[in-house]
């Protein structure tokens, strides 16, 4: 990493890094390639610097500075993929990202609100898919073509993309598809994590009936595979030297998805579901790009996006020996529109904009006999009579060089938000109102001051605020979450904040040394949390036949957050260089009489490693950790999953990894690589699957 690199994050243009105060890590399409990682979550967590969840291995939940799922932004291509469903849980929705034809990703650090308004209060993960590239004369062809197999879940993947491309059209097409068998978890265990994770009994259908049977191999995670399938076309139209039209495509689909975790747990010595998968994710995002560059009074540079989004999501359940199946569907569509500007004059920069975001979620359910056939009516997860939520939004950046040295930074954004619910049908339980309206207005912004030494070390401060408006999923829910535990609408939810002061340190110590070190601190208020509340004065109704008690979302609550990371990286030689990578987030929620854990907390999570390049050879061995999770430190009443860890918590660990590459005919290239060399039995914090044992990938890729 150098101070000259240039990334495209915070403000949708192209800036220098060195400009930047937030701290933002990038990953080029080299490192992504040599990371060779399955999935785009997996990406991440190889990285070194993001924490990811798993509740099955169809998933990847990553975690920004101790937020997570609805609370950090996922942006594919400049436009966000957060919909008004997003819970506050843990997401899988990172997978929907082909890694494959990634060009680069940037990871910003910190409240994202001024530059892409709610939800960014831990951060923003920004994927950039490759573009087709414009021929100097003639007509240019290209592809690549990769295969990858990995020996721990058995993974088969190929991935074909080809360009055509011309003076002034360019065309690119992709196409992945991987397909994933059961995974394997590591044989030698700890005495910490003890039989944790074992796999002694799945279900199956036999002779029209439920039957548990023995797992040959408890280190086999029966029904955790999955296959997908993932289409990108791009074609770029460049109609003079300051005028290009960009056109977008990208479909991403999967087979059904075990929820692996659920497909464990145990009632009375007896596993509860014998089926518990989500439906084929979909995700179809469709956008058209108008840049125009060519200085005048008002903007050097204008960018016209207009996308629109349509997201598929569903789950199936279905309890042991039972003979309903329970399927509840969500279709959301998004439709937006970003109109961003750009001025610079002397030694002042100013960026301009406004945003529309509408949202449309329809949410069907129903109860299918797996032996007759019948369908019969089931309560849906979000209202029946449908939503929609609307987000308007207008911004301002600044940015002055106060000198040679220093530039201050400023900015401000204001989003409005509106929601509307519809409910109908009341069969399973007879509210007293027929929808749910909300409207808010917040303001968020941020102020920071950078500086750049003549030594070419970097020192930036900034305070900024972030905000959350509550979603669909927040607010309009009558959700049975468990039997006999019923999440009622609260309509008068309020948006979560952030106030967070930071600081970098990067100090140029020499031209072969680079160190780095992130601090902040995150003043956290009106957590959404769910708690127990009355209907009509009682605690408890009769939902679907079934004594429940009642819960709603409510602001409750007030926290902070701080923490500090760290990055060492030493040039030993020309072809030989080591790093190093820590980071830790402590949280706590402030209540009346104490403080107790804030959830989403993950343990200090740390890589180093050695890497050389020896001409067509290039050798990388490194290690990944995790310290101990201690149950006294997880939240007893969010999302930490307690239920999937040992008594004492989830236990620390160490992975040792090696990866080879070889290069040959300047077109061609092989990797090996073996992750987990010691087959070490670990799990990841709050997840519900166990991590891969040991893991042998073997790579082919070709350029022509």
């Amino acid at each position: 990493m150098t101070l000259d690199e240039i990334q495209i994050s915070v403000n949708r243009f192209q800036e220098r890094l060195n400009k930047q105060a937030q701290q933002i890590q990038i990953f080029n399409q080299k490192t992504i390639e040599q990371t060779n990682a399955s999935t785009a979550a997996d990406l991440l967590f190889q990285s070194g610097k993001v924490f990811v969840q798993k509740s099955q291995m169809g998933g990847g939940s990553p975690v920004l500075r101790g937020f997570e799922a609805n609370k950090i932004l996922l942006v594919s291509d400049g436009i966000k993929m957060n919909n008004a469903i997003y819970r506050g849980g843990h997401l899988q929705n990172a997978i929907t990202i082909d890694q494959n034809m990634l060009d680069r990703m940037e990871i910003l650090f910190g409240p994202a609100s001024l530059m892409y308004g709610s939800d960014g209060l831990g951060g923003a993960i920004l994927f950039y898919s490759k573009n087709p590239k414009f021929a100097e004369q003639n007509i240019q062809f290209g592809s690549t073509l990769m295969m990858r197999y990995a020996s721990a879940n058995q993974e088969k993947t190929g991935h074909i993309d080809f360009t055509i491309s011309s003076p002034k059209v360019a065309c690119l097409t992709s196409v992945s598809y991987s397909d994933f068998g059961d995974l394997r978890q590591g044989q030698h265990r700890s005495k910490d994590i003890g039989t944790l994770g074992l796999r002694e009994f799945y279900v199956e259908r036999i002779r029209g009936g439920d039957s548990l049977v023995r797992n040959s191999n408890p280190n086999i995670q029966k029904f955790s595979g999955y296959q997908q399938f993932d289409i990108l076309q791009k074609i770029s139209l460049k109609q003079s030297s300051f005028l290009q039209h960009d056109f977008n495509l990208q479909y991403s689909t999967s087979s059904n998805i075990p929820r692996y975790d659920r497909l464990t747990e145990v009632s009375n010595s007896i596993l509860r579901f014998a089926d518990w998968y989500y439906g084929p994710q979909d995700r179809l995002l469709i956008s058209y790009l108008f840049s125009y560059r060519m200085k005048n009074r008002f903007f050097d540079e204008m960018k016209l996006n207009l996308y629109s989004q349509l997201i598929k999501e569903s789950r199936h359940t279905r309890r042991y020996q039972m003979d309903d199946l329970d399927h509840r569907e969500e279709l959301v569509n998004v439709y937006g529109c970003n109109l961003d500007f750009r001025k610079q004059w002397h030694k002042q920069k100013l960026q301009y904009g406004i945003e529309y975001i509408y949202n449309s979620v329809n949410s069907v359910a129903y109860r299918e006999n797996i032996i007759s056939g019948d369908e019969s009516e089931l309560d849906t997860r979000y209202p029946d009579g449908g939503s929609w939520t609307q987000q308007p939004s207008v911004y301002l950046i600044y940015q002055r060089d106060l000198n040679q040295s220093l530039s201050l930074q400023s900015g401000l954004r204001y989003q409005s938000y509106a929601l509307q619910s519809k409910f109908i049908n009341k069969t399973f339980f007879p509210f007293d109102y027929d929808e749910v309206k909300q409207h808010n207005g917040q303001l968020a912004g941020s102020i920071a001051l950078n500086l750049l030494t003549e030594k070419n070390s970097k020192y930036s401060v900034n305070l900024s605020t972030g905000f959350r408006s509550p979603n669909v999923d927040d607010l309009s829910k009558v959700f049975e979450s468990t039997t006999g535990r019923l999440i009622i609408p609260n309509p008068e939810l309020k948006p979560e904040r952030t106030v967070t002061i930071e600081g970098l340190i990067r100090p140029q110590i020499s031209k072969n040394i680079l160190v780095e070190l992130g601090l902040f601190y995150t003043d956290y208020s009106n957590i959404l949390t769910t708690q127990k509340a009355r209907y009509h004065g009682e605690d408890s109704v009769l939902y679907n036949g079934t004594p429940s008690a009642v819960f709603q979302i409510i602001n409750a609550n007030r926290a902070y957050l701080y923490g500090w990371n760290t990055e060492v990286v030493i040039q030993v030689h020309k072809n030989l260089s080591l790093s190093s990578s820590l980071s830790k987030t402590i949280g706590r929620i402030r209540t009346d009489s104490s403080e107790v854990p804030l959830d989403h907390i993950p343990p200090l999570l740390g890589k180093a490693s050695v890497e050389s390049q020896l001409g067509p050879w290039k050798f990388e061995f490194y290690a990944l950790y995790n310290a101990w999770k201690r149950i006294r430190d997880y939240n007893p009443f969010g999302e930490d999953n307690n239920q999937y860890a040992t008594s004492q918590g989830m236990p620390s660990w160490a992975t040792f990894n090696i990866k080879i590459g070889y290069s040959f005919l300047s077109k061609y290239s092989v990797q090996l690589g073996v992750e987990n060399i010691m087959d070490r039995n670990y799990r990841l914090f709050a997840s519900g699957i166990s991590a891969p044992g040991r893991n042998v990938m073997i790579t082919f890729r070709a350029k022509v």
